[in-house]
């Protein structure tokens, strides 16, 4: 890459950041003054108060609030580039920093004895002004950042090293505009390229003509996806890229699981490589968390009232024995517990001792069984579990321990979904994995949703449970 277009690249991205975090702050202003009209004019009759403060009373509240979202802002890491050119990741950051901000500039407030005094009502409404207007402000720079010719030829182009899946999933993340201002340039093959995955017009070269690919300045950024290349050969290709002035990035090859949860810690005087909890087990995400799994579990079991007055006769008429049933299950840290189902299936379904999977067409069903698993009925008692603590409203589906000793050699980080609460649903599951489905793919969801964990995608989670239900059994 050309010192100028380098120059060009970086000044153009820290621009766009700058900007970002100035229109931020003027969506924090303006939400401050649409929560005190919210709150003085609209609720006024709501919440009376004896004397309404005007805001202009308010203007050292304001300032406050604005100085501690910088600081809150930055502390979550939104103006990360990774943050900032996902749109699904920067509406979560958004959701989460405006819950810190609101308890941050209450508690804030009262500590320095602010004059008048902060009206908590006031910091519920401005709190959803800028969830609303913030999220509108990113989805708008978004779409000017992918959309707008502003950036045409600021775009840095990038060849993949490599011919495996990792590598056509890159590229086609790439392409479709997820890695912000970056354009596929083709790939170097390091091996025979697999049938149907690669195009010829795509490819640039094979990996002994990468340094004359440099030459020609069809890339400026070298990204290497084979981790069978050796680290002999990975050295000769960062010294390549380093005298041609060509970005150098390799994946991660040590770390295959959490590599996003890599940190560099101090050891005496060694610099090493350690991995740090995965986001949802970080002090004030578990909180969040732990908070959404309580309320949600205390209206499941209230809204699901009314539907055991209904399921409980059905399968009771249809297969004599218990309604409910318990099962010990995997959780936590491998720990065992006991889940809670209504019982979907003859009382003898596994009289025979053998253990597996309930498939899509199970004899072993009972007529009302079949309906319940296809609309998840037959889970709701789970919500017990949530509210105990063994389980999350959304996360991997526990396995039982029986069937998990058989998968331990055979799929790699199996354990490593342990790491988390299981879930009444997860995202293997609304992407149709239930059941007897490829577990090495549903491990793959699992392990996705563990490391790009937000308050956001289980939101996104919990709505296409409850309106998809394709793939149930």
């Amino acid at each position: 890459m050309t010192r100028s277009k380098s120059t060009l690249y970086n000044r153009t991205c820290t621009s766009y950041s700058v900007l970002l975090f100035l229109g931020d702050l003027a969506t924090v202003a303006l939400s401050l003054y649409l929560g005190y009209f919210l709150r003085f004019t609209v609720f006024a009759t709501f919440r009376p108060v004896a004397e309404f403060p005007s805001f202009g009373e308010y203007k050292l509240h304001v300032l406050l609030a604005v100085f501690v979202y910088a600081l809150i802002a930055h502390n979550q890491r939104l103006y990360r580039w990774s943050v900032v050119v996902s749109r699904s990741r920067s509406l979560a950051q958004v959701f989460r920093v405006a819950a810190l901000w609101a308890f941050a500039v209450v508690g804030t407030s009262l500590m320095m004895g602010l004059s008048p005094d902060l009206s908590r009502f006031y910091m519920v409404c401005s709190m959803a002004c800028l969830v609303v207007m913030l999220s509108f402000w990113r989805l708008f720079m978004h779409a000017v950042l992918h959309h707008s010719r502003l950036f045409a030829g600021v775009e840095k182009s990038i060849a993949l090293v490599g011919t495996g899946e990792m590598a056509s999933n890159f590229a086609e993340s790439i392409k479709s505009g997820r890695a912000g201002l970056h354009q596929f340039a083709g790939f170097v093959t390091t091996g025979p390229r697999p049938e149907g995955r690669m195009k010829s017009s795509d490819v640039l070269g094979e990996l002994d003509d990468l340094e004359a690919l440099m030459g020609s300045g069809r890339f400026e950024s070298v990204v290497v996806c084979d981790e069978t290349i050796s680290n002999s050969k990975l050295l000769e290709i960062a010294k390549l890229c380093e005298r041609n002035f060509v970005d150098f990035k390799t994946v991660p090859r040590t770390f295959e699981v959490f590599s996003s949860c890599l940190q560099v810690v101090s050891m005496g005087n060694l610099r090493v490589m350690s991995l740090s909890d995965v986001p949802q087990n970080r002090f004030v995400n578990r909180a969040i968390k732990r908070s959404f799994d309580f309320v949600g579990a205390c209206f499941g079991l209230m809204l699901s009232l009314p539907l055991y007055a209904v399921l409980i006769p059905l399968v009771k008429r249809e297969s004599p024995g218990p309604v409910f049933y318990k099962q010990v299950r995997s959780g936590l840290g491998g720990k065992p517990f006991e889940i809670y189902k209504i019982r979907s299936m003859r009382q003898d379904a596994e009289s025979g001792g053998q253990v597996g999977w309930s498939t899509e067409v199970d004899p072993r069903r009972t007529k009302i069984g079949t309906f319940m698993r296809k609309w998840n009925l037959d889970e709701i008692p789970q919500f017990w579990n949530v509210l105990k603590g063994d389980m999350s409203l959304v996360g991997p589906r526990p396995e039982r321990p029986e069937l998990i000793q058989g998968f331990l050699e055979e799929i790699p980080y199996y354990q490593s979904r342990h790491s988390v609460k299981p879930g009444m649903t997860g995202w293997a599951q609304v992407n149709g994995l239930r059941g007897d489905t490829s577990i090495s793919e549903r491990i793959r969801y699992d392990l996705q949703y563990i490391e790009s964990w937000s308050v956001w995608m289980d939101l996104s989670i919990q709505f296409r449970t409850i309106f998809n239900y394709k793939g149930a059994c």
